[in-house]
């Protein structure tokens, strides 16, 4: 079971070695980190080379990768009926489908940008310092 989850700005962050990240994935060492197959797939995408690839891969393996389900897949629909979004080219695309994935897991998102999450009721967020 997952105790977090992270947004992908704190992946690449983390990755990058970027010291309050760093500082935060220790402090949070002793949960069960996840991130969500979209943070994952984000990563691979920005990926320069397949060496670089490999690298992220590797780097991801610590952590619990949260495959999309048909539950988190409605949520995120009906996220977007809601707001009246009828097309999946949105720039929130991914946020929608991370805040989903930590609301139905009840678990903490953590993330750099939490005005890009505020919509999402009841999510719990975590901005690392």
């Amino acid at each position: 079971m997952v105790d977090i989850l992270l947004d992908t700005n704190i992946v690449i962050y983390a990755f990058e070695g970027h010291p309050t990240y760093m500082h935060f994935l220790r402090t949070i060492a002793d949960e069960q980190i996840g991130i969500s197959v979209i943070s994952y797939m984000e990563m691979l995408v920005g990926a320069r080379d397949d060496q670089d690839a490999r690298a992220i891969q590797s780097f991801m393996r610590d952590f619990d990768v949260i495959p999309l389900s048909v539950g988190i897949a409605d949520d995120s629909a009906a996220t977007f009926r809601k707001r009246k979004h009828k097309s999946l080219r949105r720039p929130w695309f991914a946020d929608t489908i991370i805040a989903q994935t930590a609301l139905s897991m009840g678990v903490r998102l953590a993330t750099n940008n939490p005005k890009d999450f505020a919509m999402f009721s009841g999510l719990k967020i975590v901005v690392p310092e």
